[in-house]
């Protein structure tokens, strides 16, 4: 079996199954590639506990902004005791000095394919649900002075637990982390970082004195997702989507889901203020306002035949993409919510930043249900009479060829018909 102490590994192209680093954990399978990492399952010998390995890809060696992005996150998810939040156990480089987190592994699905399988929105007791535990996690990362700053679908993974779902905050490569001297953070100001559909417009501007409420404002934008399929700012790329979330208000919530009540919507509304003084102030302040509209109760995520139905009718989408899927959150919405449909694909795990590709969610309408086509009795007797015509005019035409002598002639008028 190869190790690292007989292979020297430069790159994470080199991890194949059975390969052993450092910490004794041996490689199972590659279960994702990003633009800033790739990610393994492997396992832990000892223990034999499974793990996910996250490795920098080898082309950001030289990199030390994304280097101290890598070492950020570690720091990061360490340093918090949450159930709601990914947990790193350990720190490691490869032979060659290439840096890897060894994490808790998560058999489930990120929040971005469960909206997907969904048709781009759930009802509103599994929304709130779902968002009270990325608020608690993000309780505890305020707590210790660490702001997220790029909460979205594809950075909230759900998975199951003897005690129901669990939701856990993924990826915190952007996170600023209270630490004296230049790890204090990863930015200057005027430099912006995140995933501009849900960036509050101090993130926008790069204002280095960002706290806990620009993610509360991301909170504010996934619930509003969640409930309605749209985010607030949509465009063609991400500079239309800053351009847009810099010089425009929010459209209400309730040009989506009307029906939803008007307590609800003004806390969204309250959340997702462009001004931070007079934003909703704190996570666990958002779960106070949200709390009365939803029963505090894990809600069932199974499939009911009703559902199943209603999935049947309206969805034409690819097969969920995860090996082992959270089971599937089906579109119970309200009609009068208009859902979010086909966005580009999600982006990857890796800590994602204005000079990197981000992806667009693009309005496009509902992929209609195809037209059935009722029986007609006069159209099909006029169909079997052309038919009986053609047929009468190709036997003449043999007949006429036959007499003629000119072999082959009925064979070309098929051809040409």
């Amino acid at each position: 079996m190869a190790t690292n102490r007989k292979v020297r590994i430069r790159s994470p192209q080199q991890l194949k199954p059975g390969v052993e680093l450092r910490g004794g954990y041996r490689i199972v399978r590659k279960l994702a590639v990003g633009g800033t990492a790739w990610v393994f399952e492997a396992l832990h010998v000892a223990s034999n506990r499974r793990v996910a390995i996250k490795v920098l890809n080898d082309q950001y060696r030289g990199e030390p902004n994304i280097v101290m992005r890598f070492a950020n996150e570690a720091r990061a998810a360490m340093s918090l005791d949450s159930p709601h939040v990914v947990r790193i156990e350990a720190v490691g480089r490869l032979s060659e000095g290439l840096p890897f987190l060894a994490m808790e592994y998560l058999d489930g699905s990120d929040l971005y394919h469960v909206l997907k399988d969904a048709g781009w929105r759930i009802p509103v007791e599994r929304a709130l649900y779902i968002v009270d535990q990325v608020a608690r996690a993000l309780e505890a990362a305020h707590a210790r002075g660490i702001i997220h700053r790029d909460i979205k679908p594809e950075n909230i993974f759900l998975l199951e637990t003897p005690e129901g779902v669990l939701a856990k905050v993924v990826d915190f490569g952007l996170s600023r982390v209270p630490r004296a001297g230049s790890f204090s953070g990863l930015t200057k100001t005027g430099t912006t970082v995140g995933t501009p559909h849900y960036m509050a417009l101090e993130q926008l501007r790069g204002d280095k004195t960002i706290d806990g409420r620009a993610d509360v404002y991301a909170l504010g934008v996934l619930t509003y997702e969640l409930l309605s399929g749209h985010c607030p700012f949509e465009g063609d790329d991400p500079h239309d989507v800053m351009f847009r979330a810099a010089r425009d208000e929010a459209p209400p919530l309730s040009q989506h889901c009307p029906e939803l009540p008007a307590g609800l919507l003004a806390a969204i509304a309250h959340a997702m203020e462009r001004d931070r003084d007079k934003r909703c102030p704190t996570a666990g302040a958002f779960r106070e306002a949200i709390r009365p509209y939803w029963s505090g109760e894990m809600p069932a995520f199974g499939t009911s035949s009703a559902e199943a139905a209603g999935e049947v009718a309206l969805d034409d989408a690819e097969p969920p993409t995860t090996t082992t899927p959270l089971p599937a959150v089906l579109p119970a919405a309200p009609p009068a919510c208009h859902a979010m449909q086909t966005p580009l694909p999600a982006t990857s795990p890796s800590p994602t930043a204005m000079h990197t590709p981000l992806p667009v969610r693009a309005n496009q309408s509902m992929k209609p249900m195809p037209h059935v086509v009722g029986h007609r009795p006069t159209a099909t007797l006029a169909a079997i009479l052309l038919a009986a015509l053609v047929l009468a005019l190709g036997l003449t035409c043999f007949i006429v060829d036959s007499v003629r002598g000119t072999p082959g002639t009925a064979a070309h008028a098929s051809l040409r018909f």
